[in-house]
């Protein structure tokens, strides 16, 4: 299929946020790679440079009616307004949404039932619409980023990485950073790399992370702001385990850019990243699921198996290496259909 027989496709995103970037970018890379036409408008932000070849489609400084006046169709990375809904199908432009979990629980779902399609990435999340009568398309998450070769396997230090994004984990930080204190104080060749977004941490998360600096010095513990998506991918690849102790997840890609890049994931068993990650590649801390109003999991009662496994791991750190190797020989294998079934999803009408 050329160019001139698909539609333009216009990805809305709110740029700030860590996992709706990666999904602007990665339904941009999967359309272009079925053959399509693809621009990116960042709302309630302007960014600055991101090292992503996307940079160029970028689009700043424009009304969402303007721009996508040349677009067939619009992908949102949120649920879009009843009143961009309403233009979009006065202009006869198909609406795609790809909800994130948190921000149904806070949005009117009569916005969500307004769209042509949603996106849905988990079986609980499908499960829902089907019930309710959204069409939908079901997904699973591959983060398809290149192979890489990972800088090496087993080494003097146990490189840990601890992406802390989500306004979610802001809620287990305090015990997150006991948890790591407490297998650092066991393996002392374990270091710790914490790449953080101050906007989505509270007051008292930063005090717990600066309590927690203090305690260990630059030499073993670093916090490094995330700047561009590039720097974090060659963060997850610098580090042996990333250290993940989120309990709910919209579309699980930190953990899926981790196992990409050949780095094992240490993470609560929560769906969907149960569904995304495999034990090859990740350990799922047992926990209790309870669910939201719109059926999203959470976990709950999940720090002491959490601590349990740092510790073991911080006492047998060839537990690491092992899953370390899992990883890197079924990279290939892991990738999915993902780019063709969304492509010829969006491409199709």
């Amino acid at each position: 299929m050329s160019r001139r027989d698909t539609p333009k496709t216009g990805i809305v995103t709110r740029w700030q946020w860590h996992e709706a970037t990666y999904a602007a970018i990665r339904i941009a890379d999967c359309i272009q790679q079925a053959g399509g036409d693809v621009s990116i408008l960042p709302t309630n932000y302007v960014p600055g440079v991101l090292d992503t070849p996307w940079q160029s489609e970028i689009v700043t400084g424009c009304r969402l009616t303007e721009w996508a006046a040349d677009c067939d169709q619009v992908v949102f990375t949120h649920c879009p307004s009843l009143v961009q809904q309403k233009w979009m199908r006065s202009c006869k432009k198909r609406a795609i949404c790809l909800p994130l979990w948190h921000e149904l629980e806070l949005q009117d779902l009569t916005e969500l039932m307004q769209c042509d399609l949603v996106i849905a990435t988990s079986d609980a999340f499908a499960d829902w619409l089907r019930q309710v009568a959204i069409p939908s398309l079901r997904l699973s998450w591959d983060a398809g980023l290149p192979l890489t070769a990972k800088s090496s396997v087993a080494g003097p230090a146990i490189r840990v990485l601890w992406p802390l994004y989500a306004e979610a984990v802001n809620r287990v930080t305090a015990t997150a950073c006991e948890i790591l204190h407490r297998a650092m104080r066991m393996q002392p060749a374990m270091t710790l790399t914490i790449l953080m977004s101050a906007a989505t941490l509270s007051g008292q998360a930063r005090h717990s992370l600066r309590k927690f600096q203090r305690d260990y010095g630059a030499a073993r513990l670093q916090l490094v702001a995330s700047t561009t998506l590039l720097s974090r991918q060659l963060a997850y690849m610098q580090h042996d385990l990333t250290f993940w102790p989120t309990i709910a997840e919209s579309l699980g890609l930190v953990g899926l850019t981790s196992v990409a890049l050949g780095t094992p994931v240490v993470t609560y068993g929560v769906p969907p990243i149960t569904e995304l990650l495999p034990q090859s590649s990740a350990w799922h801390v047992p926990v209790k699921l309870q669910y939201s109003s719109v059926r999203a999991p959470y976990a709950v009662h999940g720090e002491r198996a959490m601590d349990t496994l740092m510790q073991s791991l911080a006492a047998e750190p060839e537990q690491i290496w092992e899953k370390q190797r899992s990883v890197l020989h079924g990279l290939s294998e892991r990738r999915t259909t993902f780019d063709e079934v969304l492509g010829r999803a969006l491409l199709l009408r």
